[in-house]
């Protein structure tokens, strides 16, 4: 799959041994066609949320079940909106890895600070560490959608198969590009 013209970031022109990596290739295919992601209206989201981008559309969903992922219920808090995926990325075992995308106002962001982890393109700008988190969760792609005021984390846990900070810091990049080759991530920040 050649890199289309004007595209900047992570590409694979060739099929990926490693499973983060083949879910970036595959998802390669919607570059230039952003999925639809429309606005959480009065009933389907929290006060605050209202009017912000649909982060877990009926098109994201589709197409992260087209990649593999299965739709788990999120959060719906007056200071969080999530859009929750699994998937078994080692095979068919009992034990997915959770995928998290989550929407948040800068006044309820978490003190973060950069990781300086050269993954691929922009990973430093991308990738940022939360120590008041614990596990998997300390490390997060940091992102934008749209014109969105929000801020959105995207995060994996893998639960007792981690390999520690790295590990999670790896996964969240290419997540990252995942939900940035499907179009849900598209901001000036992001």
């Amino acid at each position: 799959m050649f890199q289309p013209e004007g595209h900047e970031g992570l590409w694979f022109e060739t099929e990926p041994a490693d499973p983060w990596e083949r879910y970036v290739w595959l998802s390669q295919k919607y570059v230039g066609d952003p999925v639809v992601l429309g606005q959480l209206e009065e009933g389907d989201a929290a006060a605050p949320f209202v009017g912000e981008p649909d982060i877990c559309s009926d098109s994201v969903v589709e197409r992260m079940g087209e990649l593999g992922f299965e739709e788990e219920p999120g959060m719906n808090e007056e200071q969080i909106y999530t859009c929750d995926f699994t998937v078994h990325s080692n095979g068919a075992n009992y034990f997915p890895t959770e995928l998290y995308i989550d929407m948040l106002f800068p006044g309820n962001a978490f003190q973060a600070t950069p990781v300086q982890m050269k993954l691929g393109p922009d990973s430093d700008r991308i990738l940022k560490r939360f120590p008041d988190q614990s596990g998997d969760l300390e490390c997060a792609a940091s992102a934008s959608v749209g014109e969105s005021t929000a801020h959105i984390l995207v995060t994996n846990d893998a639960g007792f198969r981690s390999g520690g900070f790295g590990d999670s810091c790896r996964r969240a990049y290419f997540s990252f590009w995942i939900l940035k080759n499907i179009g849900v991530l598209e901001g000036p920040n992001d």
